[in-house]
């Protein structure tokens, strides 16, 4: 198998790996929403996972792009980008929604008992 055969199947796989994440994380937050209480988990999901995959993003277009370059896969393959393009601006969505949410409720919240507001 060489270096073409290897980007034609692990590309689209991945690519379907990691969209099926992203929309995991983009539906879960949007059934989720909106966030009253932080919750450490909630935070790992809709922030961690959401800024890796937001990250892997440009990484897998760098993949595709430098294969089209090589000549290791065809101009067709660049079409792929759509989907990913699609996808990450969703995802976007997910931890700026999150920070917002959680912010807007401590802000509107009156302080503890022995703190300050600020």
């Amino acid at each position: 198998m060489d270096t073409s055969d290897s980007l034609t199947i692990a590309l689209p796989v991945t690519l379907a790996g990691w969209s099926l994440l992203s929309l995991y994380v983009i539906f879960v937050g949007a059934d989720r929403e909106p966030y009253y209480c932080f919750s450490a988990a909630d935070a790992l999901e809709q922030v961690g996972l959401a800024c890796s995959l937001l990250t892997l993003a440009p990484v897998w277009a760098g993949f595709l792009f430098w294969g089209v370059y090589r000549r290791q896969l065809a101009l067709g393959w660049l079409a792929l980008l759509v989907p990913l393009g699609i996808v990450t601006l969703y995802l976007q969505i997910s931890p700026f929604g999150y920070v917002e949410d959680i912010a807007r409720v401590h802000h509107d919240c009156p302080a503890p008992c022995g703190t300050r507001s600020r």
